[in-house]
């Protein structure tokens, strides 16, 4: 399974986190700050992605993990794609 995490912060570490304890998931996170999304791309089975691009990744989840207010255009794309959409709030 490939899971996109848009939102590298506290609650996408956290969600990473409990992704890798799940095993043979392949994880591909972004964030509008390339620093953040690189760190946290810094362990096996993750990898950073451009925030543009990562839709495009042949996902089959797109986890939001933004700030509320971004979510809705997250969320919508992830649907407009035909992702399974997980958001927290």
């Amino acid at each position: 399974m490939r899971i996109g995490i848009v939102g590298c912060g506290r609650i996408g570490a956290r969600h990473l986190d409990a992704y890798q304890k799940i095993g043979e998931v392949e994880i591909m996170v972004a964030d509008e700050n390339e620093v953040a999304a690189k760190a946290l791309a810094d362990s096996p089975g993750v990898t950073a992605a451009a925030l543009d691009d990562l839709l495009d990744l042949g996902l089959d989840a797109l986890d939001v993990c933004v700030p509320s207010h971004v979510h809705h255009r997250w969320i919508v794309a992830g649907f407009e794609r035909g992702l399974h959409v997980f958001c927290e709030k």
